[in-house]
């Protein structure tokens, strides 16, 4: 059972991150994303307040300036959201920042059904950077084909002024079910307006949108030519080689949102 000891402003609790990788050759596990676990005190917190969401992903999470990263200025962070994602099925939300020698996670928000929140939790701040430090050095969980998509989104990322010429929007990159040889890039048309995480269509109603996916290939031969870093610069020079919409397909939205934007709808 979690800890429900009641915490004071002197208690500080300690953060644990743990890595689940779902077993590919289980069906019932197949589609499940890996995920990174916070645990307070050894509890997993989120198992008890939002049991069918998912927690973020190693990519997301396991990096040198990810979401967990506190500082001075308060961050909110989605801890889980279900497969469906938030707009339809709720999501657990906390604001992160750090008070001197302590970081704090306040202001929970649980908008799934039951909406269980829990009281802001202290963390030592040496503690938890030192917990972020060490499981980001940790990439065992990452194969080639993992570290070529890593690498190739936060490229993209580096250059948002690209998206924005084509009045697009980057959503991820992630690589093909079932197969090491292929990721896809997702984006979306026209660029999204997020208000308090929010998708576009949700605050937009009606006005037309569509999801584009962009499948690249990817080199599983061990050579330098062919290391991520190398594989990486190259796709991104691919997909920024013009409009991307039209080497792409559309992967979402809706008929008739296709139509009023001029885009074959999906295929089959």
């Amino acid at each position: 059972m979690p800890d429900e000891t009641p915490r004071t402003a002197a208690t500080t609790s300690t953060l644990t991150l743990r890595l689940l990788v779902p077993d590919r050759n289980d069906p019932r596990f197949r589609d499940h994303p890996m995920e990174v676990r916070p645990l307070i005190d050894g509890q997993d917190v989120l198992e008890r307040v939002f049991p069918d969401g998912f927690a973020g992903s190693p990519r997301a999470w396991l990096d040198t300036e990810g979401p967990l990263t506190a500082t001075e200025v308060p961050r909110e962070v989605r801890l889980a959201e279900p497969e469906c994602g938030a707009p339809c099925c709720g999501a657990v939300t906390v604001t992160v920042r750090r008070e001197g020698d302590q970081v704090v996670w306040a202001d929970w928000r649980n908008t799934g059904d039951g909406g269980e929140t829990v009281p802001d939790i202290r963390f030592d701040a040496a503690q938890y950077d030192a917990e972020l430090a060490r499981a980001a050095a940790d990439r065992s969980w990452e194969s080639r084909s993992e570290a070529v998509a890593r690498l190739l989104e936060k490229e993209l990322r580096s250059h948002p002024d690209w998206f924005d010429r084509w009045d697009c929007d980057l959503d991820r990159v992630t690589l093909t079910p079932d197969t090491r040889d292929e990721l896809c890039v997702y984006f979306y048309h026209p660029r999204r307006a997020r208000v308090d995480g929010d998708y576009f269509w949700l605050q937009h109603g009606d006005e037309p949108w569509l999801q584009f996916t962009m499948p690249l290939h990817i080199s599983l031969e061990p050579s330098p030519e062919e290391a991520p870093e190398r594989q990486a610069e190259r796709l991104t020079a691919q997909v920024m080689s013009g409009d991307p919409r039209e080497r792409a397909e559309v992967c979402g939205g809706a008929a008739e949102f296709a139509r009023k934007l001029g885009y074959p709808w999906l295929r089959g």
